[in-house]
């Protein structure tokens, strides 16, 4: 082989590299935006139904702002691999909904009322004060046993 031969082909296999390690840095930024939209998502459902349903639409409306900057194969390619995204994070949505909070960081369980050691509630306040009574009542008959 003639070397102008081996330093194109070299040249082409380092840019096929370079092109497969973009390309894996582009999927991974779509991955993490399309995760935090899902956490966003299924973080709203519970708070606010309204903002829940347009964050989708809201999305749609950043990824095309972003897009916009990019040069054209950029921006398709972008596009795709956010669709892709999308659609592996609805097929595991739908497979196993408790697994993708779980993997999001999202607890799967609505938050439990923890009460504070210092704070009584109602249940225990009506107990102690009924003992309460009945200790003064007791402390009581035992004064007027004495008069």
């Amino acid at each position: 082989m003639a070397p102008t031969q081996k330093n194109t082909e070299a040249k082409q296999l380092v840019a096929t590299e370079q092109q497969s390690i973009a390309l894996d840095k582009i999927r991974n930024s779509a991955r993490l935006l399309v995760e935090d939209r899902w956490r966003n998502f299924l973080s709203l459902v519970h708070i606010d139904q309204r903002k829940a349903f347009e964050a989708p639409y809201s999305f749609d409306a950043t990824i095309n702002m972003m897009t916009e900057r990019m040069p054209e194969p950029d921006a398709s390619i972008f596009r795709r691999i956010i669709e892709e995204e999308r659609d592996k994070l609805a097929d595991e949505y739908d497979r196993n909904p408790d697994a993708l909070k779980a993997r999001l960081g999202l607890i799967n369980q609505a938050p439990t009322f923890m009460r504070s050691p210092n704070r009584q509630g109602l249940d225990e306040l009506v107990v102690r004060t009924a003992v309460r009574a009945t200790v003064w009542e007791s402390i009581w008959a035992i004064f007027r046993l004495f008069r």
